[in-house]
C-alpha cells in the first residue's frame, strides 16, 4: 500500500505556498499595470489626437499644393495662348511650361492636357521618382474619352478640382511591381466660358503615405470607407487589400483613436487609426529591474514562510501516519490469522491420514504381517501426504510474502490460484464457486503489477462472501460467482454471492475502517478497507459494492493503461 511521505508533503506544500504567493504578487502587479496602462491610454489618446491633427494638416497641405499647381498652369499665359491658338510654336511653349513643373517636382509621374474629345494633346511622363521625365508625342498619345477620371473631371464646374482615389499604378492591365501608389488631380479647362478639356496631374503618393503612417508611439493604419486597408506601419497588417485581394482585418479593440483623414471627389474617404504598440513592449518598458527585485524578495519570503508553515501540522501528520501504520499492521495480523486457520484446516486431513498409516505399519509389524511391498505402498502414501503439506505451506508462504516489485501475471489465473488456496474453507462451509469468463482470450487479463496484493484483495472479498453465506439462514445452495470481462483496456471483475446482500445500515460505509459485515468476534473491519486502498493506490482502479437481486455484488475496475 502506498504510504504518505513527509518529505513529499513538505515539498508539495512549499511549492504550493510559493506559487500562491508569486501568483498573488503577479495579480497585484497586473492590477497596478492595468491602472498604469489605463492612465497611459488617456495620455496616448491625447498624443494620438495631436499626431492626427499634424497628419491631417500634412495631407491637406499636400493636396492643396497640387491643386494650386494645376491652377497656376491653368492661368499661365503660355498655356492660355495655346488654348486660343494651338499652333506648333504655342504647343512647344506649353510643353516647356509643363516641363518646368515636372522637372521641379520629382513626385509628378504624369502631367497632361486632354482636349474635350478625350485626346491627349500634351503629356510628360516619369517612370519613378529617381528617373528623368520624358515628353510623349504622337502617335503614342492616347484617347482617354472613356476613362473614369476624364468623365468625372470634364463635368466639373469652373474652379472645381477632381481628386482621385489613392490606388496602385497599373501598366498593361497589371499592377506594377514594385507597387507604386498614385494620386490624381484634375481641373476642367475653359476658353471664353467654353469647356475645352481637362488638365490632369498624376502624383507618386508613396512618400506621402510613408510620412502619414510614420510614428514611434503608435501602429498606424490608413483605410477607406469600406475598411479596405491602404497602408500600415504594422508589419502584421495586410496592405492594399482591395487591389491585392487580401483579407481586410482591422483590430478595433486595439484602436486608441481614429479619425477621418481626407475626402476625395472620387467617392473615397480615407480614415486613420492609431493603435497601441505591442502590449508586450509596453509591459517590458514598465517591467524594469525594480520589479525583478520585488519578485526575488517575494519568492524568498514565500519560501521561508512555506518551510516554517509546513512544519506546524507535523504532529498531526505524524499521528495520522501512526494510525495508518497501526491499521496496516492490524490488517496484516488479521489476514495472517485467517491464513493460519485455513492452513490448519487443510493440514488436518493429511495429518490424520499419516497417523492412520503409521498405526497400520506398527500393527502389521507386531504381527509380522508387514511385507516389503506393503511397507513401500504405505511409505509412498505418507510421502504423498507430506508432499501435499509442503506444497500447501509453500503456497501460503508465497502469498504472505510482500510484493516489492511488479511482475506480469494473469488475473484469471491469480483468481483460480486464490480459490485453490482457500479451497478447504469452501468445502468446510459447503460453498460452491463459479468463474465466468466473458472475454474471447484470457491474454486480455494479463497485467503487470503486484500479484500478491491482488490475491489479498480477492481473498478479502471471498472470505467476506463465505462468512455472509455462513451467517445466512437460507438452506438453498450457497454460491459465489466471479464474472470477468475485458473491453478497450478496461478489466471488470464482479464477485457476487447469494447470501442476501449487504445490510442497508453499513452499505454506504462498507469500505471504511472498522466497518465489519461479520459477527463482532469474527472480523476486524479492515479487510475491505485495505482492499480499497490497494486497488485505488497501487492499481489506480476502482472498487465498489452494491445489492442486486438480493445479492451482494463487489465490482473491481482496472485500467490497463494506468497500472
Amino acid at each position: 500500500m502506498e504510504q504518505i511521505k513527509k518529505e513529499n508533503y513538505l515539498k508539495k506544500f512549499s511549492i504550493f505556498f510559493i506559487l500562491s504567493a508569486v501568483s498573488f504578487t503577479i495579480l497585484i502587479l497586473c492590477f497596478a499595470l492595468y491602472e498604469i496602462v489605463k492612465y497611459r491610454d488617456i495620455i496616448y489618446k491625447e498624443k494620438a489626437q495631436h499626431e492626427d491633427s499634424q497628419k491631417t494638416n500634412t495631407i491637406n497641405k499636400y493636396y492643396d499644393n497640387y491643386k494650386q499647381l494645376l491652377k497656376s498652369i491653368q492661368i499661365n499665359p503660355l498655356f492660355t495662348i495655346y488654348l486660343k491658338n494651338p499652333s506648333k510654336e504655342n504647343l512647344k511653349n506649353s510643353i516647356s511650361l509643363f516641363e518646368s513643373f515636372v522637372s521641379y517636382d520629382k513626385h509628378i509621374t504624369q502631367l497632361r492636357y486632354i482636349d474635350i474629345k478625350g485626346q491627349e494633346q500634351i503629356r510628360i511622363d516619369r517612370s519613378n521618382v529617381n528617373s528623368n521625365y520624358k515628353i510623349i508625342k504622337n502617335p503614342i498619345l492616347q484617347n482617354k474619352e472613356h476613362r473614369d477620371y476624364f468623365e468625372k473631371s470634364i463635368k466639373l464646374a469652373k474652379g472645381e478640382v477632381y481628386t482621385s482615389k489613392i490606388d496602385l499604378n497599373i501598366e498593361n492591365k497589371k499592377i506594377e511591381i514594385p507597387y507604386k501608389p498614385v494620386l490624381r488631380f484634375a481641373v476642367p479647362i475653359f476658353e471664353e466660358n467654353k469647356r475645352v478639356g481637362i488638365l490632369i496631374i498624376n502624383i507618386f503618393a508613396e512618400e506621402l503615405l510613408d510620412t502619414i503612417k510614420e510614428s514611434k508611439d503608435f501602429d498606424i493604419t490608413i483605410y477607406d470607407q469600406d475598411k479596405e486597408v491602404l497602408v500600415s506601419n504594422n508589419n502584421l497588417q495586410n496592405e492594399w487589400t482591395r487591389y491585392l485581394k487580401k483579407a481586410k482585418v482591422i483590430n478595433k479593440n486595439s484602436i486608441i483613436f481614429e479619425d477621418l483623414l481626407i475626402k476625395s471627389s472620387d467617392y473615397e474617404n480615407l480614415f486613420i487609426a492609431f493603435s497601441s504598440k505591442s502590449w508586450l513592449n509596453r509591459f517590458l518598458a514598465f517591467f524594469d529591474y525594480k520589479i525583478f527585485l520585488l519578485f526575488a524578495l517575494v519568492i524568498f519570503i514565500a519560501f521561508l514562510s512555506a518551510y516554517y508553515l509546513a512544519r506546524i501540522p507535523k504532529k498531526l501528520f505524524d499521528k495520522i501516519t501512526s494510525q495508518q501504520e497501526i491499521l496496516i499492521q492490524q490488517s496484516k495480523t488479521s489476514a495472517m490469522g485467517e491464513m493460519i486457520a485455513i492452513l490448519a484446516h487443510q493440514w488436518r486431513q493429511p495429518l490424520n491420514q499419516i497417523s492412520v498409516l503409521i498405526q497400520e505399519i506398527e500393527f502389521k509389524k507386531q504381527l509380522n504381517l508387514l511385507s516389503d511391498e506393503e511397507f513401500e505402498t504405505i511409505s509412498n502414501k505418507i510421502k504423498n501426504s507430506l508432499s501435499y503439506m509442503s506444497h500447501t505451506i509453500n503456497d501460503f508462504r508465497d502469498f504472505l510474502k510482500p510484493s516489492k516489485e511488479k511482475n506480469k501475471f494473469n488475473i484469471l489465473d491469480a483468481i483460480k490460484d486464490t480459490i485453490t488456496l482457500i479451497d478447504a474453507k469452501f468445502l468446510n462451509d459447503y460453498v460452491s464457486c463459479e468463474i465466468i469468463n466473458n472475454s474471447n482470450s484470457i491474454n486480455e487479463y494479463t497485467i503487470t503489477s503486484y500479484e500478491n496484493e491482488f490475491k489479498h484483495v480477492i481473498i478479502n472479498i471471498l472470505n467476506n462472501s463465505i462468512d455472509a453465506l455462513k451467517m445466512s439462514n437460507e438452506e438453498a445452495d450457497k454460491k459465489i460467482t466471479i464474472e470477468l470481462s475485458s473491453k478497450k483496456n478496461i478489466i471488470n471483475i464482479k464477485i457476487s454471492d447469494n447470501g442476501g446482500g449487504i445490510e442497508d445500515s453499513i452499505k454506504d460505509k462498507i469500505f471504511e475502517p472498522y466497518k465489519s459485515t461479520k459477527e463482532a468476534q469474527q472480523g476486524t473491519g479492515l479487510g475491505l478497507y485495505m482492499s480499497k486502498l490497494i486497488i485505488e493506490n497501487n492499481f489506480h482502479g476502482k472498487i465498489s459494492a452494491k445489492n442486486l437481486d438480493n445479492k451482494a455484488v463487489f465490482t473491481i475496475t482496472l485500467y490497463k493503461d494506468l497500472i
